[in-house]
Formats: C-alpha cells, sequence, structure tokens
C-alpha cells in the first residue's frame, strides 16, 4: 500500500496537477483554482488506496458516495442566497464532487484491476492531447513542455506497477531494487524522449507554423485581402450584416 501511494498515487496527483493547470487556462468556469482541485483529486485518491487495501466492498460505498454528493448538490441549489453566488458555489462544489469521485474510483482500480495503470495513462495521455489541440501552441518548446510530463508518465507508470504489483513490499531490499529500476528506466526513457523529440523537432515546428497560418486565415478573420491587395469584409461578416 505503502509503495503504491509512493510511486503510484504521488505521481498521478502530479500529472493530475499539470492538466487541471492548463485546463484552468483554458476553461474560465474552473475558476483558476487548480491548487485545490488537485487537492481534491489528490485527497481522494489516497484515501480510496488505503481504504480499498482493507478489502471493504465498492459498490456500496460508492453508491453512499454518490447519494451524499448528489444530496448536498441538491441542498445547495434550494439555499436562497444570491443568483451569482449560488451557480458559482454550485459549480465549485460540483468541480469537487467529480474529481473526489473519480479519484475514489481510481483509487479503487488501482486496487483491485490488474491493468487498470495501463487504461488511466491512456486516458490521461487522450486528456493531454485534447488540451494540446485545443491549446494556442506557438513553439516547439511550448509543445514539447506539455507532451513531455503525460508521455513519460505513460512510460513510468505501467513499468512501476508492474514491479510494486503482488510483491512484499515490507523487504529492505525490494526498496533498493525498485530505485536502482526507477533510477535506470527513467534516465532511458528520458534519453530516447529527448532523441525522438529531436529527431522531429523541423516536422514539428513546420506543423505548428501552418497550424498559425491556418488561424490567421481562417474563417473567423474579419476581414481579409483581395487579389488585388484591397482590404474586404469576410464573406461571413457581410451575411451577419446583412441580417442586421
Amino acid at each position: 500500500m505503502l509503495a503504491q501511494i509512493i510511486f503510484v498515487a504521488l505521481p498521478t496527483i502530479a500529472v493530475v496537477y499539470f492538466l487541471l493547470q492548463n485546463a484552468n487556462n483554458f476553461y474560465n468556469i474552473l475558476s483558476k483554482q487548480q491548487v485545490s482541485q488537485t487537492f481534491y483529486f489528490g485527497s481522494s485518491l489516497i484515501l480510496s488506496i488505503i481504504f480499498y487495501a482493507y478489502r471493504f466492498k465498492f459498490l456500496p460505498t460508492f453508491a453512499v458516495l454518490l447519494f451524499v454528493f448528489f444530496s448536498i448538490y441538491k441542498m445547495l441549489g434550494n439555499i436562497a442566497i444570491g443568483e451569482f453566488d449560488a451557480f458559482a458555489i454550485s459549480v465549485n462544489f460540483l468541480v469537487f464532487a467529480i474529481l473526489f469521485s473519480v479519484a475514489w474510483l481510481c483509487g479503487w482500480a488501482f486496487q483491485r484491476i490488474a491493468y487498470f495503470h495501463i487504461i488511466i495513462s491512456c486516458v490521461l495521455l487522450l486528456c493531454s492531447l485534447y488540451v494540446i489541440a485545443r491549446g494556442n501552441v506557438t513553439q516547439y518548446a511550448t509543445f514539447l513542455g506539455l507532451l513531455a510530463p503525460i508521455v513519460l508518465y505513460t512510460a513510468y507508470i505501467i513499468f512501476t506497477a508492474e514491479n510494486i504489483r503482488n510483491v512484499n513490499t515490507y523487504n529492505k531490499i525490494f526498496w533498493v531494487k525498485l530505485l536502482k529500476r526507477l533510477f535506470a528506466f527513467s534516465t532511458i526513457a528520458l534519453g530516447i524522449f529527448l532523441i525522438i523529440a529531436t529527431a522531429l523537432r523541423q516536422d514539428i515546428e513546420a506543423k505548428i507554423s501552418e497550424n498559425q497560418g491556418k488561424g490567421k486565415n481562417g474563417g473567423n478573420a474579419v476581414s481579409q485581402k483581395d487579389s488585388d491587395g484591397n482590404t474586404q469584409m469576410n464573406d461571413g461578416m457581410k451575411m451577419a450584416a446583412n441580417n442586421k
């Protein structure tokens, strides 16, 4: 259990913080509260791993958790306060409930499902790619900074989870061997990633430049230049003006 918290839960929490930070930059409704949101997720994940290490049944406990959250959410909606305050409180609680519930589910899955580390690594990788696709990436270094953590986490979590599962973690020899393996694996994985990123740098930079050009000349532009160099209103803006 301790090995799972240190080598599985904490790295997962770090990656979730990274994703929440980018999501907060993109979605204003999240209110730039990535630190508290990560705390919700992290505390629930660790508590769940500890809780289900004692072989409690998942469905009854998870159903009770969802019922409590739903009851509190409905109660908040009936509180007679300002309309804006009620909306803000409801949204904040909903974010808390979703993060806590998802993390609780992940904690149980880490304990009971053999290959869940593969599932969560794929899910987090897809979420990271979605954030990158929706974000305004204009530089190679920014792209690399967004992609590197989740790619390295994916390789790390698959390697680590397989090494600590069904092993006596109370043996001191286990900790020494695991730390040596993690150091060697992390060094190799980082080296391979940097080699691939360097080899593909020109292609990535060309793709970023191409996407920037599409953004500048795309359909969202208010005006565009014709073949004679004269500035004209975009067709979409003309239609909007004629409909007034």
